[in-house]
């Protein structure tokens, strides 16, 4: 476990890496990350697509339920402090531009000063579609393209916002301290701007070290999940059956030949990760995550920007494990090696053989326990919390559970009070809707969304996705005040205790109401006695 004063960051790259990111964030709220400060920062040239800006929202709503449960001394869940780090890519590539030019390669690369060398070289090596095409919402599955960019950012200064703030900023300084600094990065191989990154962006923060100290080198510690192909293109491309040779769009067909030949560059570089004998390396340690079987996880192909939202699969829940992994893990253990190299990988599917169902039985045992506690903590807040509110009728809200249980034997409960308990009821609730929908999407790895078919499952078997499935429904008419059949579906919810493949099978939230009726929440104000009220419920869905 990295110490209190380490300087822990993680990035994240395009839109695979804002997948992961959100899945991250969720991770942090089961506990898998330890109380630890993490600094994060979504890589993406798209700033504006739609998965960028959900994970934004998950860590959002994370931050609201950590003020909610704050107060809480003994909190046994969301004890990471994630930090956001605003540097943007638009920003940084902007000063390579004159001013209001379009951002492509081309006006990013030639101007009255590029010599006739160079362009006939970029003539060389780029097409015309490729130099002209607009990099407002990425790199469309060309690396090529992205990594000449980040190559002239890093000649012109390194990484430098509008404000003059460099990425390497926070880490340079730490590593001037001698403080122990870890850094985590994910993304794939086999799209745009990861593939552009990825690697560079590592390599230069080693570089940055190297120049410090000898020392500072040795502080530096750098992980990373690298995403292979795991998901595929939707067929339904604005009507069309495939796109045009000649577009510049995303080819799924191209996916694994650019990880071959990516992999093939990180195998032929002896430096990329750490051995045994290595002592002059880029990676202490990296998780290879991915499958030989593309699933579906969107209904049609869009072309970035906010319609850009696909639906999570397990690799994405199973790299934030990595993630988990990494920051868990002492300082000492860092350098030491598992075989002859410290690459940790994790194959979906290998070869011609059928895709494996993912069972409970396949996932390690600390990660059983702490998405079965914090599945119960949702149904209960879900089925009790947020619902009592709901069902309240005129008159009725000093019997609202919470209301009642927190506030019992004081009296009627204040007005203002009353509101901030519902407006932190209401932040816990968002968070816990988020994340049951979130499950829901692992638990469907393998269904086709481009169909309207609700009865194919997925490949993901540790959790009846049924009741996932009627648990979104019911926040669906929470959300929009919705009451028809509300109070038969929250009692089936709130009894059920057939949810888990596994040993962890009960997340009967009525047994969690009946144990909190046994608990006094003395008489401090209203948020200390909300976060403990919470607290206590999380505790009570551990076992």
């Amino acid at each position: 476990m990295p110490n209190t004063q380490s300087y822990n960051v993680v990035i994240f790259i395009g839109g695979t890496g804002a997948r992961v990111m959100e899945a991250c964030t969720h991770a942090a709220a089961m506990g898998m990350i330890g109380p630890v400060e993490l600094v994060s920062l979504i890589i993406d040239k798209d700033s504006n697509c739609g998965n960028t800006l959900s994970a934004k929202k998950a860590r959002s709503r994370y931050a609201d339920l950590k003020s909610v449960i704050n107060p809480a001394k003994a909190c046994e869940f969301a004890t990471a402090q994630i930090k956001e780090n605003d540097w943007s890519f638009d920003g940084a590539l902007s000063q390579l531009l004159d001013v209001d030019a379009e951002t492509t390669l081309k006006n990013t690369m030639v101007s009255d000063k590029t010599s006739q060398t160079d362009k006939v070289l970029l003539n060389a090596l780029y097409s015309r579609d490729e130099q002209n095409q607009s990099t407002q919402k990425g790199f469309y599955g060309h690396p090529s393209i992205g990594a000449l960019l980040f190559k002239a950012m890093l000649k012109s200064g390194g990484f430098k916002n509008d404000n003059s703030l460099n990425l390497a900023y926070g880490i340079t300084e730490a590593l001037k301290a001698n403080r122990e600094t870890r850094v985590f990065i994910a993304g794939s191989v086999f799209g745009g701007t990861g593939a552009s990154v990825y690697s560079n962006i590592a390599r230069y923060f080693r570089e940055t070290a190297k120049k410090i100290s000898p020392q500072a080198n040795e502080h530096l510690h750098i992980s990373g999940a690298l995403m292979l192909p795991y998901f595929g293109i939707p067929k339904n491309i604005e009507g069309k059956a495939e796109p045009d040779q000649n577009d510049i769009r995303v080819l799924e067909s191209e996916f694994f030949i650019k990880s071959k030949v990516a992999l093939e560059q990180y195998g032929k570089d002896a430096k990329m990760v750490r051995r045994k004998d290595n002592k002059d390396f880029i990676f202490d340690t990296l998780y290879v995550l991915g499958g030989n079987h593309l699933d579906s996880t969107a209904k049609y192909y869009v072309d970035g920007d906010r319609e850009q939202e696909n639906h999570f699969h397990a690799a994405e829940f199973f790299a934030a494990g990595a993630l988990g992994h990494f920051f868990s893990q002492d300082a000492a253990e860092l350098p030491g090696s598992v075989n002859d190299s410290n690459i940790y990988t994790y194959c979906l599917s290998t070869g011609d053989a059928p895709v494996p169902k993912i069972e409970w039985e396949n996932m390690p045992t600390d990660y059983r326990r702490k998405v079965s506690a914090m599945l119960r903590f949702c149904v209960f807040v879900i089925t009790t919390v947020k619902a009592g509110f709901a069902l309240a009728g005129p008159g009725e809200s000093q019997q609202i559970p919470i209301v009642k249980r927190i506030h019992g034997g004081f009296g009627k409960m204040g007005a203002d009070d009353f509101e901030l308990l519902k407006q932190a009821s209401e932040q816990v609730y968002s968070y816990c809707a988020g994340f049951v929908r979130y499950l829901r999407d692992v638990l469907c790895t393998g269904h086709d969304w481009s169909s309207d078919d609700e009865n194919d499952p997925g490949r993901v078997g540790f959790a009846e996705l049924s009741y996932l499935q009627s648990l979104v429904k019911v926040c669906k008419k929470l959300d929009t005040d919705r009451k028809e059949g509300l109070l038969d579906e929250i009692a089936y919810l709130s009894d059920h205790s057939k949810v888990f493949s596994g040993e962890d099978a009960d997340v009967n939230s009525t047994k969690v109401g009946n144990r909190l009726q046994t608990q006094s929440f003395g008489s401090g104000d209203i948020s200390a006695r909300a976060a403990e009220y919470f607290s206590k419920a999380y505790a009570f869905c551990k076992n």
